[in-house]
């Protein structure tokens, strides 16, 4: 059996730390000489493996495009501040022109080709309490139908309604805790469905008080038009009556206007 030991501790006159990167850039271009079009830079400050050196966050922002056939617009940032017990790191991103991937509609005979759009990235830490969204956005979308064979007449009237769904506009959010962590997911759609159902009902009312009016003007309006000739006719004796009366009216003033002026009274007086 070993007796027991001593433990001996050296101090040191300064401590450094396994990693320290104060300052770094990192860039890189594509296309040759010729094209600008496609270059990156992530710039990068205070790395280290023990942040109570520094004493201030580590910190990384970076932008540019990326690709050569069609360059994706990037941008990144972020921040770790670990220079206390409570942890604060933050990250945020963005990438525009990026593809997004066709999908189908579940339990639908219908898929959607999304066109190059945009993603957005932003997540916080502050202790044990996480923030965090994630967005999708394009600005076109085709819808097709996948099914290979003729429509029936309600899915052919919702082909009407995501035929004016054009844009696509998501976005989930992540809140609680590490250990309670809670998620929301929300988008446009349903919205813009409501939206374009609203429409294409109005416009298959219009349709059918179209086509009841039309209806009704062919049974009606032959009785209204002889109903209005009658009215007419009607009117016209009643104007032929009300002249004749007229003129006999004014023929018996016309008499006895006459009548009054042949009365002579005496000395003279006439009407």
């Amino acid at each position: 059996m070993r007796r027991a030991g001593t433990t001996v501790r050296f101090p040191l006159g300064e401590e450094v730390p396994g990693f320290l990167l104060k300052r770094a850039a990192f860039s890189f271009g594509a296309g040759g000489a010729e094209s600008r079009n496609v270059a990156f830079r992530l710039d990068a400050a205070d790395i280290t493996s023990d942040p109570t050196v520094t004493r201030r966050p580590m910190t990384f922002v970076g932008q540019g495009r990326v690709g050569i056939d069609t360059p994706i617009q990037v941008r990144v940032g972020g921040a770790l501040d670990h220079t206390t017990q409570r942890m604060r790191d933050s990250a945020a991103a963005t990438v525009q022109g990026i593809p997004l991937p066709d999908f189908h509609v579940p339990g639908l005979p219908f898929a959607a080709a999304l066109d190059r759009g945009s993603v957005g990235l932003d997540f916080r830490l502050d202790g044990d309490r996480i923030h965090g969204s994630l967005s999708l956005a394009t600005t076109g979308i085709t819808w097709r139908s996948d099914s290979g064979r003729v429509l029936n007449s309600k899915e052919q009237l919702l082909a009407r309604v995501l035929e004016g769904v054009a844009d696509l506009d998501v976005r989930a959010q992540v809140g609680g805790t590490i250990a309670a962590p809670t998620l929301a997911i929300s988008s446009n759609l349903g919205d813009v469905l409501a939206g374009r159902m609203r429409a294409i009902v109005g416009e298959e009312a219009a349709k059918v008080e179209a086509k009841l009016r039309a209806q009704v003007d062919a049974e009606v309006g032959p009785r209204i038009a002889a109903a209005r000739q009658q009215v007419a006719e009607i009117q016209a004796q009643v104007d032929a009556q009300v002249r004749s009366a007229q003129a006999q009216l004014d023929a018996q003033k016309k008499a006895l206007q006459d009548r009054l002026t042949a009365i002579r009274l005496p000395g003279g007086v006439s009407f």
